[in-house]
């Protein structure tokens, strides 16, 4: 199918795979799906399924049809605006067929419960079509926090290569052009800035893909490339200012809760799970609206006031929130909870 550049990667329900037929299934006392695009043939497994399922969701893509996204904007106006998405009468018709099949396999379901990492997904999920009626939870995400605490900034720039006396802003992305995660609008924010202010700034990026050669800013940004060592990526986190997440839709990004692990504060849109983290002038800035001009405004305040934010206590609440054992706890609780209510039984909250 022909889909506009930009837009991400799409799933069908169907697979070749029978997962109830693997040893793994088989010797399971609970099932507890997690990603499974291209993996989980839905009508095999839900009609011979016979065990209870919890399924955490890192996207919409099970209560959609084939996005993972909603993807709700595709491209930036001369505004610095988002332009809403315009689906084809094939997009439309083919998401629509794949949302029948989904709701027609789900018809027979009563023994699945639905896992949110975030506050945001978790209110979508409830709100669908598909997937409302099933018992909801939501559970953040864990974090190693051996690895992920903070660097000396001095030191981190150093190993990477960074400016000493610059306040650096951060961007991660698995792909730098991806138009969900909003790259485009950090260039033009950064566009925006005065001379005074761009003078004092340096932006660096994390992830594959080149930058866009249309943006007048784009040489000045230090590109690292993709970086897959943990504990490198801590460092470059603790390296930075500030990590700045654009996105225009997202769960509960790991990039974002890695920096706050940091003690780096973070700006971003009101959107998706970013505000489940970020709290406005306390570990970070929440943009106002969604837009070049907020994003840009926003910067600006936190490069009037770079320390603004209090030493070790952006980590501190951070670690109190995404330890991994807070989120191990809060799904032996659900398991055990689950399989004491019966086979047939889920547990609602």
């Amino acid at each position: 199918m022909s889909r506009p550049k930009g837009l991400e990667y799409y799933s069908f329900p169907q697979s070749s795979f029978d997962i109830t037929k693997t040893s793994a299934y088989k010797d399971a006392d609970i099932i507890n799906l997690h990603w499974v695009a291209d993996f989980l043939d839905w009508k095999s497994f839900f009609k011979r399924n016979t065990k209870p399922v919890v399924w955490t969701l890192h996207d919409q893509n099970p209560f959609l049809g084939i996005d993972h996204y909603d993807e709700r904007f595709l491209g930036i106006d001369d505004r610095g605006h988002p332009i809403p998405r315009e689906r084809t009468a094939l997009e439309q018709e083919i998401e629509a067929r794949a949302c029948a099949i989904k709701k027609e396999i789900l018809a027979q379901v009563d023994n699945l419960s639905i896992v949110t990492p975030s506050k945001w997904l978790y209110e979508s999920s409830r709100k669908s079509d598909l997937f409302g009626r099933f018992p909801h939870h939501h559970i953040p995400y864990g974090y190693d926090t051996s690895i992920f605490k903070p660097y000396d900034k001095g030191v981190c720039r150093e190993i990477l290569g960074l400016p000493q006396d610059k306040i650096l802003l951060l961007f991660v992305s698995d792909l730098v052009g991806n138009n969900r995660k909003g790259f485009a609008y950090l260039l033009r924010a950064i566009e925006q800035l005065s001379e005074s202010m761009l003078a004092k700034v340096s932006l660096c990026s994390i992830g594959a893909g080149s930058i866009a050669s249309n943006s007048k800013y784009a040489e000045s940004v230090t590109q690292l490339g993709q970086i897959h060592d943990e504990r490198l990526m801590a460092m470059a986190y603790s390296a930075a200012d500030a990590f700045v997440i654009p996105s225009l839709e997202d769960n509960l990004p790991n990039t974002m809760i890695e920096a706050l692990l940091c003690d780096t504060p973070v700006i971003g849109f009101n959107a998706g799970g970013i505000p489940d983290a970020v709290i406005d002038g306390v570990n970070g800035y929440i943009c106002p609206e969604i837009s070049v001009s907020s994003l840009s405004q926003t910067i600006e305040k936190f490069i009037d006031k770079p320390h603004a934010f209090k030493e070790r206590e952006i980590a501190t609440r951070a670690n109190d929130e995404y330890s991994l054992e807070k989120q191990a706890v809060a799904y032996d609780t659900l398991f055990r909870q689950i399989l004491a209510s019966g086979p047939n039984l889920v547990v609602r909250s």
